[in-house]
C-alpha cells in the first residue's frame, strides 16, 4: 500500500465539513489502558453490557480487528446546537436528531473515497474498538473524569468515527501532553462527580448506576430514577467546565426533529409500536424502543426546576 499525505487527507476532511481530524499509527494500546479496561470488566462496572467482554484482543489491538491496519484516521463531528434551538428537555442532546452512526459513517465513507477497495474499514461505535483512546492518540483531546473525550474546540459534545486503513501516512499526530500551560481539563475539578444525580462517577464510571445506561441500554425494569430522564442524561456534560466555552455550532443533522419535539407522556403512552418505528427509524431512540421509553417515564422523578436540564451554549 502506498503512503498517504496527511495534509491532503485533512484538507479533504475540511471540504467534507468534518469538524476535527487526527491520524495515529496503529499498534496495541498501552499497558495502562489495557489494565484499566480489564479491571473495569473484572469489577463488573460495565453492568450488563456483555458485548464489552467479547473480542477483548481485537478491542486492545486494532490490527487484529482489521488485519494489516497501519493507520487510524479519527474524526469528530460536533452536535451541540445554538442557544434558542428547540430541544426536548428530557432527552439527551446527542439523541435529538439523526442517529449519529448513520451520519458519521457517511462522512467516513466519503473520506475513504478513492482508497483501494478492501484497504479500509469505517467504524462508528459498531465494532470492538476503544474509540476515545484512539481519538486521544490522534491528538484530538483528553479523556475526562466522566469517561468522555474532551476536545479543546467541541468539548464533549462530539461523535467519534474511525477509519482503519492499511495505508501508512507520511506524518502522524501525537497525543496532547499535559503541561503547566495546558493542564488536563479535569485537573483539580470534580464537578461531574458532584453533579451526577446517581453517583455513578465516584472512582470512575460505574454503568450500573449511570442514568444513560439505565435508560438506554438496560432491558430490566427501572429503579426509581433521581432525575427526569426519558432517554439518557447530560448532567456530567452540563457541569463540565471544558464545555463552558464551546462555540462551534453542531451539524444540522443533529437538530431536534419535529417528531421528537412533539413527544409527550400521553403520546408515548398511546403510540403503537409500528408508529414509533416509522417516526423514529433513523433516531437513537430506537435503541431503547417504545417499551424502554415507557419504563423510563414511569421511573423518572417529576420534572422540576431543580432537575438537570441540558444547557445549550450560546454561539455568537
Amino acid at each position: 500500500m502506498c503512503f498517504l499525505h496527511s495534509d491532503d487527507f485533512k484538507e479533504k476532511a475540511r471540504k467534507l465539513q468534518i469538524d476535527q481530524i487526527g491520524i495515529a499509527a496503529v499498534k496495541p494500546v498501552d499497558e495502562t489502558t489495557r489494565k484499566r479496561f480489564t479491571d473495569y470488566l473484572s469489577q463488573g462496572r460495565h453492568a450488563r453490557m456483555g458485548y464489552l467482554e467479547r473480542h477483548i484482543g481485537k478491542r486492545l489491538d486494532p490490527s487484529l480487528l482489521f488485519p494489516g491496519a497501519k493507520s487510524a484516521v479519527v474524526i469528530l463531528c460536533g452536535y451541540l446546537q445554538a442557544e434558542g434551538t428547540p430541544r426536548h428537555p428530557h432527552i439527551s442532546l446527542y439523541a435529538q436528531g439523526t442517529d449519529y452512526h448513520l451520519y458519521v459513517k457517511e462522512k467516513l465513507s466519503a473520506l475513504a473515497d478513492g482508497l483501494p477497495p478492501g484497504s479500509f474499514r469505517c467504524l462508528c461505535d459498531t465494532a470492538p474498538l476503544l474509540e476515545k483512546y484512539w481519538a486521544r492518540q490522534a491528538g484530538l483531546g483528553f479523556i475526562g473524569r466522566n469517561s468522555l473525550l474532551l476536545n479543546p474546540q467541541l468539548g464533549s459534545y462530539c461523535f467519534i468515527g474511525v477509519l482503519l486503513t492499511r495505508n501508512g501516512f507520511d506524518r502522524y499526530d501525537t497525543p496532547l501532553v499535559e503541561t503547566p500551560e495546558r493542564p488536563h481539563p479535569c485537573a483539580g475539578c470534580r464537578r461531574c462527580e458532584q453533579t451526577c444525580p446517581a453517583g455513578a462517577l465516584n472512582e470512575g464510571l460505574d454503568a450500573n448506576k449511570c442514568l444513560s445506561y439505565i435508560t438506554i441500554e438496560s432491558k430490566d425494569e427501572r429503579p426509581s430514577l433521581p432525575a427526569c430522564c426519558w432517554f439518557g442524561c447530560d448532567a456530567c456534560q452540563t457541569a463540565c467546565p471544558a464545555n463552558a466555552h464551546v462555540r462551534r455550532p453542531g451539524h444540522e443533522a443533529f437538530r431536534a426533529t419535529e417528531a421528537l419535539l412533539s413527544l409527550s407522556k400521553e403520546k408515548i403512552s398511546d403510540m403503537q409500536p409500528c408508529e414509533f418505528e416509522e417516526k423514529f427509524q433513523n433516531s437513537p431512540l430506537l435503541r431503547a424502543g417504545l417499551d424502554g421509553l415507557r419504563k423510563n417515564i414511569r421511573a423518572s422523578a417529576p420534572a422540576t426546576s431543580t432537575n438537570h436540564q441540558s444547557k445549550i451554549i450560546d454561539i455568537p
